[in-house]
């Protein structure tokens, strides 16, 4: 096998492999993401469902007052 031949040969492998490790890392900051985004869901949506809970018997007595007054 030539010399030239190995190289082009190396050259490849080298390319194959790079492109897999890219393919990977993709996958991985990928999934990294969609974590994220989940984890951001589901915390923002803890935070509403809290301060719905937090801001529902202030609405209800500030209503039952606004109520009573009229």
């Amino acid at each position: 096998m030539p010399m030239h031949m190995m190289m082009v040969v190396r050259m490849v492998s080298v390319c194959m492999v790079a492109i897999r490790i890219e393919a990977v890392w993709i996958d991985v900051m990928m999934r990294i993401l969609v974590i994220m985004m989940r984890v951001m869901m589901s915390m923002v949506m803890m935070w509403i469902m809290r301060t719905a809970v937090v801001d529902l018997p202030g609405c209800l007595s500030f209503n039952y007052r606004l109520l009573r007054h009229i």
